[in-house]
């Protein structure tokens, strides 16, 4: 479960975007064939939408990427230890 994280985050990202970005065609269909009044929410939506779901996936997909470097960091330093141990004791 808490296994690849980084991975995992990154994903979520990606769906929490294309979940948004649905939703927002969605809301635009609906607004245009079922409520005229509300047109013009559905054409700010669909003109504003995309930008706030991309923005709004950013910090997930961000976090993702520091757990990614974070981990890359990790095993640079072990093997860096790894090897002056090894140094030393020859």
């Amino acid at each position: 479960m808490y296994n690849n994280l980084d991975e995992k985050l990154k994903k979520l990202a990606i769906a929490i975007f294309i979940i948004e970005l649905a939703a927002c065609i969605i809301f635009f269909l609906y607004t245009l064939l079922f409520a005229s009044y509300f047109a013009w929410w559905g054409i700010l939506t669909i003109i504003a939408g995309p930008f706030v779901a991309l923005i709004s996936s950013w910090p997930v997909y961000a976090l993702g990427e520091v757990i990614e470097q974070n981990n890359s960091l990790s095993l640079r330093l072990y093997e860096i230890e790894k090897q002056l141990k090894k140094d030393n004791n020859n």
